[in-house]
């Protein structure tokens, strides 16, 4: 990119060039954005690199690339979760189980 070009490369930091031609790359940059923001959102960094907020993977394979990166731990933590989910039903079935005793016992219809 050269000097004179008053175009904002957004993987290159604001900070370069003299103050006039910061602050042109500045005034583009901001007018780029705001017309990217009419049409898609994204985050844009403090060193001005910008990236999109859409979302381009499902949680599932979000969960398999985790599950990938466990290593020898994966067993492990797949146990764990398991065991976390087991409990959880278990601690929901008091609850259910009082319902049914106060459904049946004090009205005619369940």
């Amino acid at each position: 990119m050269s000097e004179s070009s008053p175009t904002h490369d957004p993987n290159m930091p604001l900070e370069r060039g003299s103050s006039g031609l910061r602050f042109k790359r500045y005034k583009n940059f901001l007018h780029e954005r705001k017309l990217r923001n009419r049409t898609e959102p994204a985050h844009i960094s403090f060193s001005g690199s910008t990236r999109s907020l859409k979302r381009t993977r499902s949680a599932s394979k979000l969960f398999k690339i985790f599950l990938s990166m466990l290593g020898r731990h994966r067993s492990a933590v797949i146990f764990a979760l398991v065991m976390l989910t087991f409990g959880t039903v278990l601690a929901l079935l008091p609850p259910a189980a009082t319902k049914l005793v106060i459904d049946y016992a004090f009205t005619s219809k369940p």
